[in-house]
């Protein structure tokens, strides 16, 4: 934990060439979810004595707002979210550089970007969140596959976050283009809107939903599932 805080502390230094000390404030985006993004402020305010003001939107929402800023920058730091809307700010030029003297030792290749706009703190898989008395009533099996998802059974059952709002769905969008191909791929998402019962805007959203009985499924990040889902049973 204090190896994440410091760096997320030396990615703070950068702002506007000012080093940030105890009683100064640091504002800040974050596309966590909102309890696992207080851990981490609580623990860094409490070990740096920085006061955190920060807002959680979906890395989407968060990647739209910095644009809308860019002329004039409302926060000094973006806190977690998927690789690919960090990757997509780079090309729009609305991040900086930095290289973390923390994380230089322990991260390689494509966990952080070759020109230190960002730095990568975590691994996530796409998981399934199933609601157990939907399919146990049914007596049916739980989807394990893509291709489970398409099951007649499953019409208007599953929720799914849109993929230009949310950080989980666009990976789940990337990773299908990388497994099948894009056109393969956007063939394939139309079918699987047919079974959508709606887009959310927030990929973790869809767990909640999922355990409240809404919808059959729900597909997001497996951390949020287990914490949010399996947890919480």
């Amino acid at each position: 934990m204090r190896r994440l805080l410091w760096i997320m502390l030396l990615v703070v230094i950068l702002v506007g060439g000012q080093v940030l000390a105890a009683g100064d404030v640091l504002r800040m985006y974050t596309a966590l979810d909102t309890n696992e993004a207080k851990i981490y402020i609580e623990a860094f305010e409490k070990d740096t004595g920085i006061k955190v003001e920060w807002v959680r939107m979906s890395a989407g929402e968060v990647l739209t707002r910095l644009r809308a800023e860019a002329k004039n920058p409302q926060v000094s730091l973006w806190f977690g979210g998927p690789s690919q809307e960090f990757i997509a700010a780079k090309e729009l030029g609305l991040l900086i550089p930095y290289e973390s003297p923390v994380g230089k030792p322990f991260l390689k290749g494509n966990l952080k970007d070759p020109d230190h706009i960002w730095t990568g703190f975590y691994f996530g898989a796409i998981g399934f969140a199933s609601n157990t008395e939907f399919f146990d009533k049914r007596n049916l099996p739980y989807p394990t596959s893509w291709q489970d998802l398409l099951r007649p059974e499953l019409r208007k059952n599953i929720s799914l976050a849109y993929p230009y709002t949310s950080g989980t769905s666009y990976t789940v969008l990337a990773t299908l283009v990388q497994l099948m191909g894009e056109d393969k791929a956007f063939a394939y998402w139309a079918e699987l809107s047919k079974n959508i019962h709606h887009y959310n805007s927030s990929g973790s959203a869809c767990v909640t939903q999922a355990g409240l009985g809404e919808v059959a499924l729900g597909i997001a990040f497996s951390h949020d599932v287990i914490v949010k889902g399996v947890d919480k049973g």
